[in-house]
């Protein structure tokens, strides 16, 4: 049997079918390879050669959606945002059952602020794909910033943290294909939504799982500044005073020009009623930025609880000279002059803050406290009512009100007012306390034990 009798002779029709055929085959395959070669361009860096270059192949084939996403991705790097956006446009008008053009587009209006768009973007491309934990992550950002809905938040960042733990799992088994590198990335993952998790958790004042949150994530990232500066603010919250000063300290010790850890441990010092210390930060802050008021009005507050009086008046000038309207600086300043019994300067400070916030009850407190002092009592009794008008829940100004009725002889209303202070807090029926705990005055707090003795 001859070989012709075994294969038709090869006609000029299959010669072309086959010619055809292996020229698709041989164009998906330079296809490929040429896409591997441009996208390694914008992996690499190189933006503007890969955009050149992807325009050029995109002039040829307009509608290849891997261009236009490569391309996109590399005027996203270049921060154009008008153009990346035109490109993941198109991308989804060819190819919108495809999460990845969503996640992208979602990315761009983030960066644009356009938070409404993201948050749908975000949404359709959790829908296209459950398992996009990169989505949850930014949905996750995103429901903080537009509503502060914390607690929706942290359900995206479980539900990214948990796709992420079995993505990291399912990479440690493909051997192949694994290296070091695409490990560390997802584990980078983890410890961002875990930190993201972690000021979720603080924001509603969930201090422990907050701590948690910090405490895997520094287990990933043990020498992250930022993960152990933001454990030292929730251990300080959670008056956990000793270890939130040892995050402190290790952040400084690593990076001494942190300014704004200095100026936590500087605070935190205070409550460890650590006032010398308090002070030396806050004196080396004013050096590093002598300008800065809350600074000079910070270190005036700590000098004033060392009883450093005209040290602490001379920087509290300094900050209102600086910052002449500021009430904080200048309530400060009235709490020295009142400790020093000055109650007159007292009355002007306050005077000024009340000018300035009209609405603020501590303000009206503070004056009618020194002008019981300067036995102005109707005066202060007027001070004590307009604060309790704007906080009805006041109890130190219907305690400041029953004792300056106390004093102008009222003491029948004045008993009967104190009377049911103690009823809602018997803190009021012990004077020592009471002393300790409102921080009054020698005239408020004698007036105040008279009267409890006549009870």
């Amino acid at each position: 049997m001859s070989i012709n009798q075994l294969a038709p002779p090869l006609m000029p029709e299959n010669l072309i079918q086959f010619l055809v055929v292996l020229g698709l085959f041989a164009g998906i395959i330079f296809v490929g390879w040429y896409h591997a070669h441009l996208s390694k361009l914008i992996d690499a860096g190189k933006y503007e050669e890969g955009i050149r270059a992807y325009s050029r192949f995109l002039r040829i084939n307009p509608r290849d959606k891997r261009a236009l996403y490569m391309r996109g991705w590399g005027y996203f790097r270049l921060e154009d945002w008008d153009k990346a956006l035109d490109d993941f446009n198109k991308y989804i008008k060819y190819g919108p059952h495809e999460s990845s053009g969503y996640l992208s587009r979602g990315m761009i209006y983030l960066k644009q602020s356009h938070l409404d768009q993201a948050l749908t973007d975000f949404n359709q491309a959790i829908q296209l794909n459950p398992d996009s934990a990169q989505a949850y992550v930014y949905r996750a950002n995103l429901r903080v910033k537009i509503s502060q809905n914390f607690e929706a938040a942290i359900q995206d960042y479980t539900q990214a943290l948990e796709l992420l733990a079995d993505d990291l799992a399912k990479y440690r088994r493909f051997t192949q294909l694994y290296t070091l590198e695409g490990d560390q990335e997802i584990q980078n993952q983890l410890a961002y939504a875990y930190s993201e998790r972690g000021e979720a958790h603080a924001y509603i004042q969930k201090f422990e799982d907050a701590i948690s949150d910090y405490n895997k994530a520094l287990e990933i990232k043990p020498d992250s500044l930022p993960l152990k500066t933001n454990r030292g603010l929730a251990f300080w919250n959670k008056k956990d005073y000793e270890l939130a000063l040892n995050d402190f300290n290790t952040v400084l010790e690593k990076s001494p020009d942190a300014d704004f850890v200095l100026s936590y441990r500087a605070s935190l010092y205070i409550d460890l009623t650590k006032y010398a210390e308090s002070i030396g930060d806050y004196r080396e802050l004013t050096k590093r930025h002598p300008e800065n008021a809350h600074y000079w009005a910070n270190l005036a507050h700590s000098l004033s609880l060392m009883k450093f009086y005209d040290e602490a008046l001379e920087h509290y000038n300094h900050a209102i000279a600086l910052q002449p309207n500021t009430t904080e600086f200048l309530m400060g300043r009235g709490a020295v002059y009142y400790d020093l019994e000055n109650y007159v300067q007292c009355v002007a400070d306050s005077d000024r803050v009340i000018e300035l916030e009209p609405d603020k009850p501590i303000a009206y407190i503070n004056r009618a406290e020194a002008k019981f002092a300067l036995q102005q009592y109707t005066q202060a009794i007027t001070d004590l009512e307009k604060a309790q008008s704007l906080n009805p829940d006041s109890l130190l100004a219907r305690a400041g009100i029953a004792i300056s009725k106390f004093k102008l002889g009222e003491v029948d209303e004045a008993q009967q007012l104190w009377a049911k202070l103690v009823e809602g807090d018997s803190q009021f029926n012990a004077i020592d306390r009471v002393e300790k705990e409102l921080n009054w005055a020698k005239p408020l707090v004698e007036a105040a034990r008279q009267l409890i003795n006549k009870l």
